[in-house]
């Protein structure tokens, strides 16, 4: 009797299977949503590749989502749930609707890019005032001193071959790298983001720091650089011209180096990277 009542479950289970069709079943998000989980159909087999591309995508679009409204957890649920749905109408069940699947996701990925379109400007006025709140003051205060200098008013002025004098250089460096990095920033933001597609939003904001870390980090790797430059360790040109003669004759360059930092931050980041100190063993010798 219970061998009997075994194959007749046996045999609900596969009418059950059958009756359902297709090759997944549901599509699930889990609390708080950090993916798409598409639960396949027992006993199914594998799913023709456009079926399986749709699921792709539709996976690739949810880590994009969860990536860019990971501050914003209304939105963050919104969003999952039509990705969740367009995957439900797309991929699941017997009678599963590809085309109808990739319209879905396809209107979902315009509604994300359109608020990825308000996050843009709403980061560019942050990034705008920083810049401004920077860049003005520096750079003014940068050009009185240098203009002074050049003329020998209350400043010593250039020795007969042109270079500044070192304090009149630390000083118009202290003030025109943060004005260069600021401007470095605000350059690389617009460069990064003028032509903003859904594929972008995963990198939109790679490094997750706020506006002012931003800001700080790049005017203090412009001065690390600046210091690197100064000694010699390496040389840096740009145009045709040295980066290192900030220190000289050029010191209007170190707004240059400034800007270098913030609109090339990574590579900066790693030539600075290539100079770190190695330790040096010397085998001990052995007394005769």
């Amino acid at each position: 009797m219970m061998e009997g009542g075994q194959e007749a479950a046996a045999e609900t289970d596969e009418e059950k299977r059958q009756m359902a069709g297709g090759y997944y079943s549901r599509v699930l998000i889990d609390e708080p949503p950090t993916d798409l989980f598409f639960e396949r159909v027992s006993g199914a087999p594998e799913p023709p590749e456009d079926l399986r591309q749709l699921k792709l995508d539709l996976e690739g679009a949810a880590q994009s989502v969860v990536t860019f409204f990971r501050d914003d957890a209304e939105a963050l649920l919104n969003f999952m749930e039509r990705l969740q749905l367009a995957g439900q109408v797309g991929c699941c069940g017997p009678d599963y609707r590809i085309g109808e699947g990739k319209d879905s996701l396809e209107s979902t990925k315009r509604q994300v890019l359109q608020k990825g379109y308000e996050s843009r400007n709403r980061i560019w006025f942050e990034y705008t005032r920083y810049t401004l709140a920077i860049l003005l003051p520096t750079v003014v205060a940068g050009f009185a001193i240098f203009a002074a200098s050049t003329y020998g008013i209350y400043l010593p002025g250039p020795d007969a071959k042109g270079n500044f004098p070192p304090l009149v250089v630390a000083v118009l460096a202290a003030l025109w790298i943060p004005a260069g990095a600021a401007f470095g920033v605000w350059t690389e933001f617009n460069f990064r983001t003028g032509n903003l597609k859904f594929g972008d939003l995963l990198s939109f904001d790679p490094e997750r720091w706020s506006s002012g870390q931003r800001f700080f980090i790049a005017v203090m790797i412009g001065y690390l650089l600046a210091f690197v430059l100064a000694f010699g360790v390496i040389q840096i040109g740009l145009l045709g011209v040295l980066l290192n003669d900030f220190t000289g004759s050029r010191p209007w360059l170190s707004g240059v180096v400034g800007w270098v930092s913030g609109f090339s931050y990574p590579v900066v980041r790693d030539i600075i990277k290539t100079l770190r100190p190695s330790v040096r063993q010397q085998s001990e010798q052995s007394s005769s």
